[in-house]
């Protein structure tokens, strides 16, 4: 039976896209099998010695989303340093469509859970990519949101 990683807040992690090239996230919380982590906006590289964490940092992360653990715990998602979470997160805005509805509402993420709360408020579906999508994601979904914006933003 293979070892299960152990992984900690601040932990750094390579994500494996395609044509062998990795980007970086970081876990920022955990909760129960899950994660919170910030996967930054870089461009995609062979050889991840050149990543220079406080350069990835200056920018804003391409996507904070929930996650679950199986990636990190499999050593599917390699843990290549770690950085301690200096101040409180901010929990972005988290989209969802209502199934009564079928309008489009943001809620603000809770700190310790992958729930949100406050008041439901309406945006436009066209405004839906300006926001993470509710719920919980796993090593492929995330991937695949990675690999998405990253050539949104020119940098795939």
């Amino acid at each position: 039976m293979a070892k299960r990683i152990r992984y900690k807040v601040g932990d750094i992690f390579l994500v494996p896209l395609e044509d062998n090239l990795n980007g970086v996230g970081r876990i920022l919380k955990i909760n129960q099998a899950t994660v919170f982590m910030e996967l930054y906006r870089i461009k995609p590289m062979v050889d991840i010695s050149g990543f220079i964490y406080d350069e990835a940092v200056k920018e804003k992360p391409i996507v904070m989303t929930w996650c679950y653990d199986d990636a990190l715990r499999k050593g599917i998602w390699e843990i290549i340093d770690n950085k301690p979470i200096e101040k409180e997160i901010d929990m972005p805005f988290f989209w969802t469509q209502d199934a009564g509805d079928k309008r489009y509402y943001i809620r603000k993420g809770e700190k310790d859970s992958h729930e949100t709360y406050g008041e439901r408020i309406e945006i436009a579906k066209e405004d839906i990519n300006k926001y993470e999508s509710y719920g919980i994601g796993n090593e492929i979904s995330e991937k695949n949101r990675y690999i998405k914006r990253l050539r949104e933003s020119g940098l795939m």
